[in-house]
This record gives structure tokens, C-alpha cells and sequence, in this order.
């Protein structure tokens, strides 16, 4: 996920899309978009008109053939700023890309949250993600952050408190930073898109919370596709028949609701305990990301203003290396209906 960034002043211009999301700061710059599939011509035809005026050259690039189309187009690694835009379909095209990434002294990497396994990947997702990308205000993201930041820091240890449907708080009371998931690009970073949140992974968490939005399965390994496919039929429920988790000291206790949606959960919960640690609590505020969907594990799902909490893989160790023991699948578990406080002050509200 990365290391957690401070409250500070971060550029205010009103851009949106890449012109929010893209650090033009160094003189040499490249916007490199990298693919493992052929990009709809109209999302090409999109970018290029976006960033036609932005202090950046573009590339469009393979990822069976970065290193040499980078050298093609004269972009010098070692000196040049390379901001690479991942929009991949598997697995392994991510740790090719990360590798380059990790050896370049002047780059960050954003990757559009594609659906990896467990679903039958299909462009339009991707022409969807980019779509929310561009409509995105991350100037605003940085604002909203900053503010939460702001509150977070009036008392130590803060006290966060969510609100959930049919008398559902959760209470977060703890001295452990938070981390920045939003606005501008920053030279060293690498995070998922569409974004704009901030998140908690302590174990500091109480109380219950109430999940009538959506449910996003994320695979660590290909291996856990199937698994995270079964999930992915759940969400659809959920707005009708919300789910109740019970947690008590940063772990699952239970769930409560709906059996055909709570017992899976509780199944996964049963036969292995590492899916009763919660890894992660996030409130989001991506205005773009306008509505749920349901038909297949959209990233959007986790931007969508409210607040979601997560349990199974730690998001750090998705696309890493072979694991001993069987994968995970990351679980999303997302709040439609939600008000946030902060250190007393409201911060958030959705309906």
C-alpha cells in the first residue's frame, strides 16, 4: 500500500483526469501507458486529446516490449521522469512492469484496478476504469484528504467513528498514521486507480458495520480466481439484504444477515484464520466513481464515496511472489449508507 503520507500542502490547481493526476514537476517528463492487450482506439484517441497541451511527451507502449519502445521513443532512464499508466490483464504483466518501475530513480506507477482472475476480462472494463480516471477530480481529492488529516491531527490517539445502517459504529481509537490514497502523483509512489481514499491498517477497530453497498473480491494469487468469482456473485445482494460484520478488537467475530450472502463469508472465516483479521478500514470520496456495479469486480466499487472495510489478503501483497500457504482473496465490504467523525468533527456523509 506504501508508507503513510502526512497532512501537508500539496498543489491546488482545478485540473481533472491526468492533468490532476499526473506530477509535471520535473522538465523531462513521459506519461507512459503500458498494456498487455490492444487499447480501444477511442481511449487512445481520448488520452492523446487530454494531455495535448500538458507538459509531458506520451508513449504508448507493450509490456513484452517496454524496455526497447522506451529507448525507441528516446526517453533516458536514467535522467527523464517516467510516470507509467498500467492497464494490464494478468498477473504477470504487473510484476514485469514493477520490476522497471522499482529501478527507475525518477518515476511513479498508477495501475488501473483491472480484474486479474476469476472473471473472463473483457476491454470495456478497462475503457470504463480509464473513463473514471479521466472524469476524476484529484486536486479535490487532495483537499478532502488534507481536511481529514486536519481533524485526525487535533487529538492523540484520534478517535474515528463510522455509522452504519440499523445502528451499526465502528470505532477506530488509535495513535497509528493513516495513509494518503488520493490526488497528485508523487516521484517514488505506486498506487491502484481509480482511488481517492484514506485508509486504516491497525488493529484498533470496534464495533459493528453494516455493508449495504457492494463486495469486491480481489485474488492475491490466480490460484484463488475461483474463489474470488463466488464472492464477486454476493454483491449484487447486498442492497436488499445488507450484511452485518461484528468486529472486536481489529478481528471478525461475525457475520450476521442474509445466509446465502453470510454464510460464504462465515465459511471462509472458519476454514482459515487469516481471514479473520480485518486489514484494512478506508473512507473513500471519488466523486467519479458514481454507482456500484455488480457484474463484475470493478475497482470503482472501493473509490465510491463511504467507507469500506476489508479483510483477507493485505493489499501490499497482491501480484507478489508464490506463497506457501493457499491465497487469499483481498475482500471489500463497502458501506453505502455512512457518516464519518472525526476526532468529533463530521467528515463524511453518504446516502
Amino acid at each position: 500500500m506504501g508508507a503513510p503520507v502526512p497532512h501537508r500542502s500539496r498543489p491546488q490547481d482545478r485540473a481533472r483526469g491526468l492533468l490532476g493526476l499526473l506530477n509535471f514537476g520535473p522538465e523531462r517528463h513521459w506519461t507512459v501507458f503500458v498494456s498487455d492487450f490492444a487499447l480501444a482506439q477511442s481511449d487512445l484517441r481520448r488520452v492523446r486529446r487530454h494531455v495535448a497541451n500538458a507538459p509531458t511527451r506520451l508513449l504508448f507502449a507493450r509490456v513484452d516490449a517496454l524496455q526497447r519502445q522506451l529507448q525507441t521513443a528516446g526517453v533516458d532512464l536514467e535522467r527523464d521522469y517516467v510516470s507509467l499508466q498500467v492497464i494490464v490483464s494478468n498477473f504477470e504483466s504487473i510484476g514485469r512492469v514493477r520490476e522497471l518501475f522499482t529501478a527507475l530513480p525518477h518515476a511513479d506507477m498508477a495501475r488501473l484496478d483491472l480484474p486479474f482472475a476469476g472473471t473472463r476480462f473483457r476491454r470495456s472494463f478497462a475503457t470504463h476504469a480509464l473513463q473514471v480516471v479521466m472524469d476524476a477530480d484529484y486536486s479535490e481529492q487532495d483537499r478532502i484528504s488534507d481536511r481529514f488529516f486536519h481533524h485526525l491531527e487535533k487529538k492523540v490517539p484520534y478517535r474515528v467513528v463510522v455509522r452504519t445502517r440499523h445502528g451499526g459504529e465502528l470505532v477506530i481509537s488509535d495513535d497509528v498514521p493513516w495513509f494518503h490514497l488520493a490526488g497528485r502523483m508523487e516521484e517514488g509512489e505506486s498506487r491502484a486507480l481509480p482511488g481517492g481514499e484514506v485508509a486504516y491498517t491497525g488493529d484498533r477497530i470496534d464495533g459493528d458495520f453494516t455493508v449495504d453497498g457492494a463486495l469486491l473480491p480481489s485474488p492475491e494469487e490466480p490460484a484463488a480466481g475461483g474463489t474470488a468469482a463466488r464472492l464477486a456473485a454476493l454483491s449484487k445482494h447486498l442492497d436488499r439484504t445488507p450484511l452485518r460484520l461484528i468486529i472486536r478488537d481489529g478481528r471478525m467475530v461475525r457475520f450476521e444477515g442474509d445466509p446465502k450472502v453470510a454464510e460464504p463469508l462465515t465459511a471462509l472465516f472458519t476454514g482459515d484464520e487469516r481471514y479473520g483479521q480485518v486489514t484494512e478500514v478506508g473512507i473513500s470520496f471519488n466523486r467519479a466513481c458514481r454507482r456500484f456495479i455488480h457484474e463484475w469486480p470493478a475497482a470503482s466499487n472501493e473509490g465510491r464515496p463511504g467507507v469500506h472495510v476489508a479483510i483477507g489478503a493485505d493489499p501490499d501483497r497482491r501480484h507478489g511472489t508464490p506463497m506457501r500457504r493457499a491465497p487469499l482473496v483481498h475482500i471489500d465490504l463497502m458501506a453505502a449508507t455512512s457518516a464519518v467523525w472525526v476526532n468529533d468533527t463530521r467528515f463524511l456523509q453518504t446516502s
